[in-house]
């Protein structure tokens, strides 16, 4: 009976980042944005690196960024978390489509195009991602 407790507090310790049905990652990343002017056919390339913060509601496939505070839907296909997404706002029509490897967190894509009335906005990232805690999440979050 002594080895129950043993293997609950072993079994709460492996995975750090799951508290309360929530995986918690964050993810470096090196982002390249491409933007295309249609009436010049001038095209603009940016490169940055930014760190990306995720809570992931596995129970409920759903997922939250720290850069917008709210839900989305995600599926779960063969070991990755994918996202894929269109949706037209205003004069703008975007697409794409993220997918980060979990458990245990590894790598992650996220391909992303913009297309508005003058132009194109291409963004691409890729990176690795880790185990992260809640209260990483929540500073991300409040920024």
């Amino acid at each position: 009976m002594k080895s129950l407790p043993l293997l609950g507090a072993l079994l709460l310790s492996a995975s750090p980042a799951i508290t309360d049905d929530f995986a918690y990652v964050s993810c470096d990343t090196a982002v390249t944005f491409t933007f295309e002017q249609s009436s010049t056919n001038e095209s603009e390339v940016k490169e940055m690196t930014h760190v990306f913060h995720f809570k992931i509601d596995q129970a409920n496939s759903r997922m939250m960024s720290s850069d917008k505070d709210a839900w989305v839907d995600i599926d779960f296909v063969d070991g990755f978390v994918v996202r894929k997404f269109d949706g037209i706002e205003g004069q703008s029509t975007s697409q794409g489509q993220l997918s980060l490897v979990l458990p245990p967190p590894g790598k992650i894509n996220l391909d992303m195009l913009l297309l508005y009335e003058s132009g194109s906005m291409k963004m691409v990232a890729k990176g690795v991602c880790q185990d992260a805690n809640a209260s990483v999440f929540e500073n991300a979050l409040s920024q």
